[in-house]
């Protein structure tokens, strides 16, 4: 990446940095993802921190987000990302504020907003909201995080062969200690969306169901209701595959 208007000043007090400021703007910056923390790559925006609090702006245009501590496909490729992001040292830990997120790329666009806190134990606290505008079905595996067996993933994968999504809200609130959430007092993991032109093939030698008009959710478990589709050149109605726990 390139750093550009870049001012830095620190404060030590008996080799203990105790006061640091940095404002600088870059442009096609990438990063190694590490723990916790996600990597990145040709981002462009601007960065203001102090040792109390900070924020960056991002306006970039082919890049890429990269999550390996959520997901066994860690890196999503994008056409265009915005955001917005804020944060805080306060005594509970680090709050992070995700004031906005825009993205598109050729499997989804979309946008989300939401909260973080990270104490220095666990993965940390989040409230996180998503609305998908457009989704490619075929790359709904991709966002099945690592609390859910292979097996289910893999099924996901082969399974879901075609289908435009639109509609799409992902929710994402608690302890990620405690994902997946099968005690809902604990939070919330889910994944809902609408399509069309589906094809699920949920079993291999068997009849694929074609045309698929339905209701798809994700979470502890999978559904995918739908009102209509065909199966060798018949009419279906009413059908609803399910895996109540992944």
């Amino acid at each position: 990446g390139r750093v550009a208007e870049l001012r830095a000043s620190w404060e030590l007090a008996s080799e203990k940095l105790e006061r640091y400021a940095l404002r600088a703007s870059f442009t096609k910056l990438g990063m190694l993802a590490g723990g916790y923390f996600p990597g990145a790559s040709g981002l462009s925006g601007m960065l203001d921190l102090n040792e109390k609090a900070g924020e960056i702006s991002l306006d970039a245009g082919k890049s890429s987000i990269s999550l390996p501590a959520i997901f066994p496909e860690p890196t999503t490729e994008l056409d265009q990302l915005k955001a917005q992001v804020s944060w805080r040292v306060q005594d509970s830990g680090l709050a992070v504020n995700l004031e906005r997120l825009q993205f598109e790329g050729a499997g989804a666009a979309g946008n989300a907003s939401g909260t973080y806190l990270y104490t220095g134990q666990g993965p940390g606290v989040i409230d996180l909201a998503a609305d998908i505008t457009r989704a490619d079905a075929r790359i709904v595996w991709r966002y099945l995080p690592h609390a859910i067996s292979v097996g289910a993933r893999d099924w996901v994968r082969l399974g879901v062969v075609a289908g435009k999504g639109r509609d799409g809200r992902l929710v994402l609130k608690g302890d990620l200690a405690d994902f997946p959430f099968r005690d809902p007092a604990k939070g919330k993991f889910l994944v809902t969306a609408k399509a069309s032109e589906g094809k699920v093939d949920y079993v291999s030698g068997w009849p694929t169901v074609d045309n698929i008009e339905a209701t798809l959710s994700f979470g502890v478990g999978m559904k995918i209701e739908s009102a209509k589709g065909n199966m060798f050149g018949a009419k279906l109605s009413e059908v609803t595959v399910e895996i109540p726990d992944f």
